[in-house]
């Protein structure tokens, strides 16, 4: 390459230096990612630091999108589907492609607050202050027993959810029950 060849590209990218946006500190702070703190092996921790398949429904992806039930859920995590059967109780959530047998338990583990709800129905009811969603991929039964062979999905419960918990009434028995003899 001649040298005149050189310098015309060395002077037209020194022309275009103007033109390139400069990066400001307000441009460089709105860059930053935010840290997802996530649930996925019992305690928070980073998402960065969890040694598995996690994908995380943030906040502001819950707002963006709209999201008030577990199919819109469903629709925005890669890798996991919902199908119905033949009769209304017959819902099924595969994730990874792992899917359970009909009329067996469960394939997923469903926590909220650290509480296993084993019925799949359970994850299908409408979240109206849904702040996250994380869904762990993979076999979890070291973390959530044997039912989470396929994975977790994990909504970190909110005040409201635990108010609610907390004025539930309890479950006693009114009258003694008879003994059976």
């Amino acid at each position: 390459m001649n040298q005149s060849k050189v310098l015309g590209i060395v002077l037209a990218c020194f022309s275009l230096a103007p033109v390139l946006p400069v990066m400001t500190a307000e441009v460089a702070q709105a860059q930053v990612l935010e840290e997802i703190v996530v649930t996925a092996r019992a305690r928070e921790e980073s998402l960065d630091d969890v040694p598995t398949l996690v994908s995380v429904l943030t906040e502001s992806d819950i707002q963006r999108a709209g999201i008030e039930s577990a199919d819109e859920i469903v629709a925005l995590t890669p890798g996991v589907t919902m199908f119905y059967g033949s009769y209304a109780a017959d819902m099924q959530v595969s994730i990874r492609g792992l899917a359970r047998a009909r009329d067996a338990e469960a394939n997923f583990a469903y926590i909220i607050d650290g509480i296993h709800y084993s019925n799949p129905w359970a994850f299908k009811r409408e979240y109206s202050d849904l702040k996250q969603v994380e869904v762990i991929k993979g076999p979890q039964g070291a973390f959530y027993g044997r039912s989470a062979s396929s994975g977790a999905v994990i909504p970190p419960a909110t005040p409201a959810w635990r108010q609610r918990r907390r004025s539930a009434p309890a479950l006693l028995p009114t009258a003694p029950t008879p003994r059976m003899r």
